[in-house]
């Protein structure tokens, strides 16, 4: 049986964020994750559930990052955070890492709610 993966939809506006999408959802896979890659694809990206705060320790790209409420709801958007940095968002219960500049090109607003669908591949 191949692994559960997602991707990852814009509701405002049908777009898709993401087509692979692996969920961290234990200690290990959040701390972990992804360190040790040298880049993420266009169309990869990282849930880490729960989560309020990433580090980039150890990472060797940068990326940008969306971080969710409880319903989905984008709450901040940060852009081509550097490696070696830090960001925290009191009442965020997802972090969504992406390739650097996916925020920007995708038009992703505060306030928009965001849909995983599951798909196997």
């Amino acid at each position: 049986m191949e692994k559960t993966k997602y991707k990852i939809l814009n509701s405002r506006n049908g777009e898709i964020l993401a087509s692979k999408v692996v969920l961290a959802d234990t200690f290990w896979l959040r701390l972990k994750g992804l360190i040790g890659r040298d880049n993420i694809e266009d169309e990869e990206a990282l849930i880490l559930y729960p989560c309020s705060e990433i580090h980039c320790y150890g990472m060797k790209f940068n990326i940008d990052i969306i971080f969710l409420d409880k319903d989905k709801k984008v709450i901040s958007c940060i852009d081509n955070i550097i490696p070696g940095s830090r960001a925290r968002v009191k009442d965020a219960k997802y972090a969504i890492e992406f390739k650097a500049g996916l925020v920007k090109k995708k038009q992703v607003k505060k306030e928009d709610i965001l849909v995983f669908e599951e798909c196997l591949f």
